[in-house]
């Protein structure tokens, strides 16, 4: 997906608070001289997904299996693929 409403991490080899800050960079990036809209979609792996399910930046919904990623600038629907 390239897309530029996509932010695609599942090559990224960052883990924990790492990869969450570059997920926030990532996004704070498309706010940048040149403005873009927000990302709205945001693709992981399985393995990705494990290690931020419980973090607060992950909601889900109770009504579905439907899971955001929130960011101080955004929310992103989370999309799992494998590579």
């Amino acid at each position: 997906m390239s897309d530029y409403q996509t932010i695609d991490i599942r090559d990224w080899k960052q883990t924990g608070d790492e990869l969450k800050r570059e997920i926030d960079e990532a996004v704070k990036s498309t706010q940048s001289v040149v403005i873009r809209p927000l990302p709205n979609k945001l693709v992981m792996t399985g393995p990705q997904y494990d290690m931020l399910q419980a973090d607060p930046e992950m909601r889900g919904f109770w009504t579905s299996q439907e899971r955001v990623y929130i960011t101080p600038y955004n929310a992103m629907d989370v999309v799992i693929q494998e590579r």
